[in-house]
């Protein structure tokens, strides 16, 4: 049986769902989490971005975050979402030093 591309969640604290989230992005796998897994679809191809498996695991883990973190998961994607598009997650801070986290 191939190893499922989706990280395993730890458990449903806001540090325990960054690090989920951090592993998805580093695994090429952000969407929308306001979406369901499995409309996700390959926009050249139309093939599915999951498995069947694969969707119903993360579809389970976001239920998970939700019901412990509500709103709050929003909040803590933001900011990986923004630096995953290459944009500064907080421009109001006035800070003009960010930069993209380096993908080595």
């Amino acid at each position: 049986m191939p190893k499922s591309r989706i990280p395993s969640l730890k458990g449903t604290t806001e540090e325990e769902a960054r690090t989920w989230l951090l592993a998805m992005r580093e695994a090429g796998l952000l969407f929308d989490l306001h979406d369901d897994a499995a409309w996700i679809i390959h926009r050249d191809t139309g093939e599915a971005f999951f498995t069947s498996e694969e969707a119903e695991k993360t579809n389970g883990i976001l239920e998970r975050l939700v019901d412990a973190l509500g709103d709050r998961l929003d909040e803590i994607a933001y900011q990986i979402f923004m630096e995953a598009f290459g944009r500064d997650p907080c421009p109001e801070d006035g800070n003009n030093t960010w930069e993209p986290p380096s993908r080595s």
